[in-house]
């Protein structure tokens, strides 16, 4: 079959996606996958604490708090907020699930606050949430809760949170909330597509001819769809599966 036309393909790629992206001029490297006949497993995530870790390590007034605390009994607002503001990672979870609780538009920064201050001590299930408000109401944050947050993303990404991982890299290649950082949001979006993700691996495909019209990229892109093409979703299948019979043989 002969080979479908780069703008063709590129046409149909950005249709389909949704996506409208500048084509820069020259053409970058291209994260490839490591091997096209089986996608390296997942590196699993490592778990990690930082912050207070033993009672001990706390003020004579905060150690009955957070003894309370791990014996899940009920505490004050206040000795909660205190308790994590003085660096216990659970305590700043269940503030932070407090604040959300209200329902009150006043209370996003803080929120997203003790959502990264606890995802950055070591609470993997602060990172849903913090990237759930991060894709609301990043855009109107100061820069100080933002390098709190982006931090923490960046913490938990490192010990292989495959959510953080794929958050910080959408973010990273849409400038959003924390600027134009395509190069890296690209690397991470191929980290996680090539441990299986379908998702990545169609929007790194999308992204990837959107960008590179040149044969590395197009050669790229056909790896991740092939990887999108084995998802059992039958959107992700489908899209990948459809793209890449549009492409003939390329």
């Amino acid at each position: 079959m002969p080979k479908t036309p780069l703008n063709m393909f590129k046409v149909v790629l950005l249709l389909c996606s949704g996506l409208a992206l500048p084509v820069p001029a020259q053409e970058a490297p291209v994260p490839m996958v490591r091997d096209a006949e089986a996608v390296a497993e997942a590196t699993p995530y490592k778990p990690f604490r930082r912050g207070i870790t033993e009672t001990v390590q706390l003020p004579a007034s905060l150690q009955a708090v957070r003894r309370n605390l791990i014996a899940g009994k009920r505490l004050r607002t206040a000795d909660l907020r205190d308790l994590a503001d003085a660096g216990d990672s659970l305590a700043q979870m269940r503030f932070a699930k407090f604040l959300s609780e209200l329902n009150d538009p006043t209370l996003i920064r803080p929120q997203v606050h003790y959502y990264s201050m606890a995802a950055y001590n070591g609470r993997d299930g602060a990172v849903p949430p913090l990237l759930s408000l991060l894709r609301g109401h990043g855009a109107s944050l100061d820069a100080s809760v933002l390098a709190n947050a982006e931090a923490a993303l960046v913490a938990q990404a490192t010990h292989g949170h495959a959510d953080a991982i794929a958050g910080l890299a959408k973010f990273y290649v849409a400038g959003v909330p924390f600027g134009a950082k395509g190069s890296e949001g690209i690397e991470m979006m191929a980290k996680v597509a090539q441990t299986g993700d379908h998702q990545a691996a169609l929007d790194l495909a999308l992204k990837l001819i959107s960008d590179k019209p040149g044969e590395a990229g197009l050669q790229a892109a056909r790896e991740y769809l092939e990887i999108a093409a084995l998802s059992p979703e039958p959107a992700i299948k489908a899209m990948a599966t459809s793209l890449l019979s549009r492409e003939g043989d390329i």
